[in-house]
């Protein structure tokens, strides 16, 4: 499962949000002195090594803060040291019990490190992960990262793992109403994983109504017609979108394999 952006963003802006009601109109984040600000900047901006150095004295005092945990485990996920990410996640968790924020954080991290886990370890981290994500959406019901997470995750479990297409819909519509772009694309794959194909193609043609300026999400509907056995249109759509983007190999990978039309009647 990949972490969402909209993930790193909201934990960038809740460290920064309560310094930024306080600073005058004109401030400048990557100006001021104050070492969480400056932190923060530094994360937004990719520079891991500041951010960190920054960062980790905050820490370490005697009254470490949550917003500098969250930080510090955002660090760490960019420098692909995973459990030591979870670990502030966990810290933050611990210190904001009432954070949906610092909860779908943790859920998400653990998610993203399952596959690196040995496999007698991968059902209790996605338990874990799922308390931590749950409570997210017990403490505030339409949380965006906490409903993407889970939507995520029902729809992409194995079938013996937790895998829930009705779960999975019910967040993915609680996304929609907050990104009708990722909430839609989310329902999308998630017919198209049920094999509803013509849900999925319906649903892949609103979002590229919405954005269409990304060859791979313009295959899925190449992908969904040539699934119905519709070949003849999805060899149209593969060169349309060859067309916008020629040097794009995948498209011409899959458009080669297509089978002629007539095999496919």
């Amino acid at each position: 499962m990949r972490i969402p952006l909209t993930c790193l963003i909201a934990a960038v802006a809740a460290a920064v949000v309560p310094w930024l009601r306080a600073a005058p109109a004109d401030a400048d984040p990557f100006e001021q002195t104050d070492p969480f600000v400056r932190a923060s900047a530094a994360l937004a901006r990719g520079d891991l090594a500041a951010a960190e150095a920054l960062a980790l004295p905050l820490a370490s005092g005697a009254a470490p803060r949550a917003d500098v945990c969250t930080l510090l485990g955002e660090v760490r996920l960019g420098q692909k040291r995973p459990w030591e990410a979870i670990e502030f996640f966990e810290k933050a968790a611990q210190l904001s019990p009432k954070s949906a924020i610092c909860q779908s954080r943790l859920g998400t991290a653990i998610l993203e490190s399952v596959g690196q886990a040995e496999p007698a370890r991968r059902g209790a981290l996605v338990g874990r992960a799922l308390a931590a994500l749950n409570r997210s959406v017990e403490l505030e019901p339409d949380h965006y990262d906490g409903c993407l997470a889970l939507a995520h995750f029902y729809a992409e479990a194995p079938a013996d793992g937790g895998r829930d297409f009705d779960r999975a819909a019910f967040f993915a519509e609680k996304v929609r109403k907050a990104n009708p772009f990722e909430g839609t694309l989310q329902l999308a794959i998630i017919a198209e994983r049920q094999g509803r194909l013509e849900a999925a193609l319906e649903r892949y043609r609103e979002t590229l109504r919405m954005w269409d300026d990304d060859p791979g999400l313009l295959a899925c509907e190449a992908r969904v017609l040539a699934n119905l056995g519709r070949i003849a249109e999805a060899r149209a759509c593969y060169g349309r979108i060859l067309q916008r983007f020629p040097d794009w190999a995948p498209g011409r990978q899959a458009l080669a394999a297509l089978p002629a039309d007539s095999a496919a009647k």
